[in-house]
């Protein structure tokens, strides 16, 4: 019984679960120390985005950026 009730509490979870499982200094990136993005290289990531592309994860398409 206690085996089911994992089972399904992390079925019906998942997300409580997975953050519980995160630890916080873990991962690359907080092993890293990340310089800023210059002014200049915005420019030109925004000058090379591809029109008639699918909106990202936050729901922004290339064109509403790119004009």
């Amino acid at each position: 019984m206690q085996r089911w009730q994992k089972y399904l509490k992390e079925l019906l979870n998942p997300e409580t679960e997975r953050i519980n499982s995160i630890k916080t200094n873990e991962g690359p990136i907080n092993k890293l120390e990340l310089e800023e993005p210059t002014y200049e290289e915005i420019n030109e990531i925004i000058k090379n985005l591809k029109p008639n592309k699918a909106a990202g994860p936050d729901e922004m398409l290339p064109e509403f950026i790119k004009n």
